[in-house]
């Protein structure tokens, strides 16, 4: 597993608890054939601790299969979870679960969209804000994807867009002010401070032109 991927399968196994094996060697290299590692095996019902393949027997247990990538959730890593289970049935397990863990935007996304009425996504959000004003990468990627979609006027949107607006004016960070324009539009105009700093930016970036234009009708001369 990257760097990225192990904090992804770690914190899963702390939520299922059990005996964490990590890189679980499934089908080893040979002459005719490649070597086939599993991101990870969990023991749910084992003790609580990370432990090598040789030191565990999977037989007879039940085993939770864990593929995490840091891309997003595609076909690909589906594949790979259902493949995965198949492999380790030569093992002999007593049950096997496949789970494919997607990157952090996407399991976030799946999390919110499984919320079953629009007031609990509110109450998330709202819990959200007070904890997003260090990690502007979360900030920017909630209120793009889901702050967006509520409905004008609404408290809780509104109350993100004065949060961002105040994190994007304080960090000039380039994604959020791009954020910010494409959700309010022509909306965004009103906001001079703001404007000012997407035109700045617009100078030498093509893409901030696009989003002047697209979003607000606004034309800048590219400077480069």
């Amino acid at each position: 597993m990257s760097k990225n991927e192990t904090p992804m399968t770690r914190w899963y196994w702390k939520q299922v608890g059990g005996t964490l094996i990590e890189e679980f060697i499934a089908v080893h290299g040979g002459a005719d054939r490649g070597i086939r590692v599993l991101d990870a095996i969990i023991l749910p019902f084992e003790e609580f601790r990370i432990a090598k393949q040789y030191e565990v027997s999977i037989e007879g247990k039940d085993v939770v299969v864990v593929q995490t990538k840091s891309r997003r959730l595609g076909m690909g890593l589906l594949g790979q979870a259902l493949f995965s289970a198949q492999l380790v049935q030569r093992f002999h397990p007593r049950s096997a679960l496949s789970v494919a863990l997607p990157n952090w935007q996407d399991a976030l996304l799946v999390a919110i969209i499984d919320l079953p009425f629009s007031l609990q996504v509110e109450g998330v959000l709202k819990a959200w804000l007070p904890k997003t004003t260090d990690n502007i990468i979360f900030t920017d990627f909630a209120f793009y994807k889901i702050v967006r979609y509520l409905p004008k006027g609404n408290e809780t949107r509104n109350r993100w867009i004065e949060h961002c607006m105040t994190m994007a004016l304080n960090t000039k960070n380039f994604s959020l002010i791009e954020s910010l324009i494409l959700v309010l539009r022509q909306d965004a105009l009103n906001h001079s401070e703001l404007i000012a700093m997407a035109k700045e930016y617009a100078k030498t970036s093509a893409q901030m032109r696009r989003v002047l234009l697209n979003a607000c009708n606004l034309k800048v001369k590219d400077l480069t």
